[in-house]
């Protein structure tokens, strides 16, 4: 998924919690949070921070690109 659709998605739902969503391994999930870091050889690691839909609190941090828009902003 694209970095500023996301962070898009994350504004949107920090405004209007629960509405904006995305998917995940075939899964729905609130977007929460982006995070920039760098791995041993210094490449940029883009981090997705996901709330599952159905299970209240449970968040996942996963590849940004693994992500999918359910619907467009």
């Amino acid at each position: 998924m694209d970095r500023t659709e996301y962070l898009k998605l994350c504004q949107l739902n920090a405004v209007c919690p629960k509405s904006k969503k995305v998917k995940f391994d075939g899964h729905e999930y609130y977007p929460v949070n982006y995070i920039l870091g760098y791995d041993k050889t210094g490449q940029a690691t883009h981090t997705a921070q996901i709330k599952n839909v159905k299970a209240g609190q449970c968040h996942l941090f996963v590849r940004l690109s693994e992500v999918e828009e359910v619907e467009k902003v």
